[in-house]
């Protein structure tokens, strides 16, 4: 009877994703004015279109330092088309005029 008990203790202590804490914000430029919404986004979580059209300014803060192959990536398509990239980041406050959005993680090679 071990191993259950064992299983659910390194469920409650393994991060189970790392992402970004994205908070929007309804200023014109950059990350100002009040935030109109915080989330945080994984890349299992696809496309996003949190804050279309009415955020000018995406603060992204990692979720886990320890994680270095994740991007936030900013898109000019609805679907997220690679071939449509507009600006990726990692860290601070973007104010691409997007019309989606997904955490991709790049992997380590």
């Amino acid at each position: 009877m071990l191993f259950p008990r064992a299983f659910c203790l390194v469920a409650f202590v393994l991060p189970l994703a790392q992402g970004f804490q994205m908070s929007f914000f309804s200023g014109v430029t950059q990350c100002s004015g009040e935030q109109v919404d915080r989330q945080v986004v994984k890349p299992s979580d696809g496309c996003q279109k949190t804050g279309v059209g009415h955020a000018g300014g995406v603060i992204i803060q990692n979720s886990d330092d320890s994680d270095v192959n994740n991007f936030a990536v900013f898109f000019s398509s609805d679907d997220c088309n690679p071939d449509k990239e507009i600006v990726h980041s990692d860290n601070g406050c973007q104010s691409p005029a997007y019309r989606s959005f997904a955490v991709w993680d790049v992997g380590s090679g």
